[in-house]
């Protein structure tokens, strides 16, 4: 993995015009895991990347669901957590509880924990679930690796959060010691190439895409400079930015299905679409025709790429083993 890419200075340059010096100040902290809280302490993110993009959601229900109206969450309770009396669930990195809220409302009967090591994310959970009457959710800062409870939960939910764990093994050992033995684990993951680096043959695809999309939709959210070229981003950055973005995000199926059983397994894509629209997402997410059009022709050389090849990301849930 490169040191420094041309992306890094493309994404550093949108984040000068968009940041605040003390930003930058806390990315200098020697101590990782300060690094990591304070990424995900920093507010609300701009809307760049693909899964901001309603018709990507869309097409991630129909994948999951068959059905382009019945995201992750409500699949969940309808194919699984529905079925168990009082079910108890405990959401592993839960940012701000959008969720744990959507399954709270479609299973009102369930009780709901959601953690997560950024507490202002979790101040907003809480404010959200007082506001929308999700009375069966608490919201609790804390960091999986040192998580304790007496209970055992019927299911577990890693929703983009198990890609972030610095060890997959341990965290899967550690999930199951939260489970009895009809319990599931539910996940929603990046699984792609660790540090989220490419390959050389996904950026090829991508870049030979890029001249095919119109240069009004490749314009950079903040500096408003048309994207030409997409590559991996650089260790360095991957390192001071976030240093628990993708650490070992390549073994999580391999992971899981060594210590549990697959239920189902459904792959979402994002190996040419994520690096593709990474920085211009923003121009797709109003519906129009334009958009329609593009992305509609994107899906189609998504799914021609994938044909025989590991997804980027999976919906999957598993039993105890």
């Amino acid at each position: 993995m490169p040191l420094i890419t041309y992306s890094d200075f493309i994404e550093l340059n949108e984040k000068l015009k968009a940041q605040k010096p003390t930003f930058f100040l806390q990315k200098l902290n020697p101590i990782s895991k300060y690094r990591t809280t304070a990424h995900w302490n920093s507010g609300e993110l701009a809307p760049v990347n693909w899964w901001n993009i309603p018709m990507i959601r869309e097409r991630w229900n129909y994948q999951i669901s068959g059905d382009a109206s019945i995201d992750f969450a409500t699949y969940s309770c309808n194919e699984y957590i529905s079925k168990v009396k009082k079910p108890k669930i405990l959401s592993i990195g839960c940012g701000t509880g959008s969720q744990e809220l959507q399954i709270a409302k479609n299973c009102p009967e369930s009780t709901i924990i959601g953690i997560d090591i950024a507490s202002k994310n979790i101040e907003y959970a809480i404010k959200r679930a007082i506001e929308e009457g999700c009375l069966n959710t608490k919201y609790i800062t804390a960091d999986f690796d040192t998580f304790l409870s007496p209970e055992k939960f019927d299911f577990i939910i890693f929703h983009s959060s198990l890609h972030h764990m610095s060890n997959i093994e341990r965290s899967l050992v550690k999930a199951k010691e939260f489970m009895h033995s009809n319990s599931k684990l539910i996940i929603l993951e990046y699984t792609g190439p660790n540090r989220i680096n490419w390959t050389k043959e996904q950026l090829g695809v991508v870049n030979e895409l890029l001249p095919l999309i119109p240069e009004s939709h490749r314009k950079f959210y903040f500096s408003k400079n048309i994207k030409t070229k997409q590559s991996a981003p650089g260790y360095l950055r991957m390192r001071i930015s976030d240093p628990s973005e993708a650490p070992q995000s390549a073994l999580i199926l391999e992971k899981t299905q060594h210590h549990f059983n697959t239920v189902e397994l459904k792959g979402l894509g994002g190996n040419i679409l994520a690096p593709l629209l990474k920085g211009i997402s923003h121009h797709f997410i109003a519906p129009s025709l334009i958009n329609q059009s593009i992305l509609t022709s994107l899906f189609k050389y998504e799914d021609n790429f994938l044909a025989g090849k590991k997804h980027d990301h999976y919906y999957g849930v598993f039993s105890f083993a």
